[in-house]
């Protein structure tokens, strides 16, 4: 997990709203473990890495082609908002950042946010690569405009899911514009909508 200029680590009612950040070498905002947080309004440009990071992505050293499951209610990032927001120019240090990526989490509300120029996928949603339980469900993507993604890799797409997420609806974004990435090694394998391996119980409209 790449470092942030804003970490929120065991917070909750925060909202971030109206702000800019710029210029960043790493990540911009991280809701590493956060409840009900609200994003919203905010221009993030020329990022290094990730615009907005949230969830759990394992521990270091842990094999993360794993479901994550935890008893423990406060160690899950849930029923946080991203709305609204302008993500452009992000990942110029670290290629295989998203515009939003969002790890294991559940009951989060991504709407309304202009994603563009970025190297890889505009938002990317689930982590494990597996159809086990885990604690990922009831997630929601809607109303997103994605363009001008894939600037430098590809095996990407405007949103990119993984794993089992009961209850998830992907509805309503506009994606268009894939780059002609020349780093790509497989020139045709990009989509606007990538159920990735072990995407299950995940409504698209």
């Amino acid at each position: 997990r790449p470092p942030a200029a804003v970490e929120l680590k065991w917070a909750t009612r925060i909202r971030i709203e109206n702000c800019k950040m710029e210029h960043l070498a790493s990540t911009g905002l991280d809701l590493a473990l956060t409840k009900l947080t609200f994003i919203s309004g905010n221009l993030l440009k020329d990022i290094g890495g990730n615009a907005v990071l949230a969830g759990n992505f394992g521990d270091e050293g842990r094999e993360i082609h794993l479901p994550y499951y935890t008893g423990d209610e406060n160690e899950i990032c849930e029923n946080n908002w991203i709305q609204n927001n302008l993500i452009t120019n992000i990942g110029n240090e670290d290629w295989s950042c998203a515009g939003i990526a969002i790890g294991f989490a559940r009951n989060m509300t991504v709407k309304h946010n202009e994603i563009e120029n970025v190297p890889y996928s505009g938002i990317s949603l689930g982590w494990g690569w597996t159809r086990e339980e885990n604690i990922m469900k009831n997630n929601e993507v809607g109303a997103n405009k994605i363009h001008h993604f894939g600037m430098r890799n590809y095996d990407c797409a405007g949103i990119y899911t993984q794993s089992s997420q009961p209850g998830t609806h992907i509805t309503g974004n506009y994606i268009d514009s894939i780059y002609k990435a020349t780093y790509a090694h497989l020139p045709s394998h990009w989509f606007y909508l990538y159920a990735d391996e072990g995407s299950d119980q995940i409504g698209f409209t």
